[in-house]
Parts: C-alpha cells; structure tokens; sequence
C-alpha cells in the first residue's frame, strides 16, 4: 500500500511491512553481518512489520522508536537519535556502533545511496559490526507507482561489498 501524503521524513510513524518482491532479499545481507543461517530462513519465509514512531524532542532532534517483528515475534528494538553521535546498542546480530541524522541526499557521497529519493531529506544512518561497516539511508520513493519507504544499504565485509535496496508497504 502506498505511504499518505501525511507521512513524511519527519513523521515515519505507521506499521510497514518488508515487500520482499519488490525489493532485494536480505539473506545475503544477514549474512554477511554473522546472522545464523536458521535464523536468516526464517526471515525468508514470514513476514517482516516494522513499527516505527518519530518525534521531535524539546531540543529540536529528532528520535525514531523502532520494533521489527518477524512473524509474531519481536526480532529487535532501537532507538534512534537523529544527531549523528556515536552509539552501541545490541541488535539481532550482535553488538553495534551505529549513528544516525536527518540530513540532504546531495550529502551522501555514495552514488548509490544518494539517488532515486523523492524528496531533499532522508535519515542517513552508519553502523559498525563485528568485521562489517553498513550504510543506509531511509526515505520514500516511487516503487511500482507508488510511494514507498524505502531504504538502501551498503554493506562491506574485507574486499566485498554489496548494494542492496529494502521497500516497505504501508500498513497505518
């Protein structure tokens, strides 16, 4: 379902679901980040609803509440603090150090993750993992006529790097 005109980079709050034909499947992704293999088919084989809830504090940053589940089970929680400070937190593959900000695509300098936005802002986030460095960037596109969350990712691990674009259905 296409995301309202309501919903925008600063309001991400609703229920999405991953549209696993749409966008590219994230087995190879998981793995290079040391999911386990069971866990990684399971992900493939129900569906993927992320919650998401965005608000501004008082200090004028924005913060973003996450919940993945996988089926009916949560399959993480995060907070994000859009001010492009340094964080660990504990995700599904382990301990990360990640940071996140609201900022233009025309300062991405990866071409991949900066092109096919439909507007200016997007949430640009980097994380580092046990042997692996991920990029992305979040926003909304226009995916099959519609609009969509979407997020692209870049993800290394030694010599190899792999691009790859998530798209997301709205739900509420």
């Amino acid at each position: 379902m296409a995301v309202p005109t309501s919903v925008s980079i600063q309001n991400l709050s609703g229920k999405y679901n991953l549209n696993k034909k749409l966008g590219n499947d994230p087995d190879a992704l998981l793995a290079m980040q040391g999911l386990g293999f069971i866990k990684r088919k399971a992900i493939g084989k129900v569906a993927v609803t992320m919650h998401l809830s965005q608000a501004q504090g008082a200090d004028g940053v924005y913060r973003i509440s996450a919940k993945n589940m996988v089926g009916d089970k949560q399959m993480s929680a995060e907070e994000r603090i859009l001010d492009w400070q340094v964080r660990e937190a504990e995700s599904p593959v382990g301990k990360v150090q990640a940071k996140t900000e609201l900022t233009s695509a025309g300062k991405i300098a990866d071409a991949f993750l900066a092109s096919g936005w439909d507007s200016a802002d997007v949430i640009h986030g980097f994380a580092t993992g046990d042997g692996w460095t991920l990029e992305q960037v979040w926003g909304f596109a226009n995916v099959a006529g519609e609009k969509r969350h979407v997020r692209k990712l870049v993800c290394v691990k030694g010599k190899e790097r792999k691009d790859f674009t998530l798209v997301y259905d709205y739900v509420n």
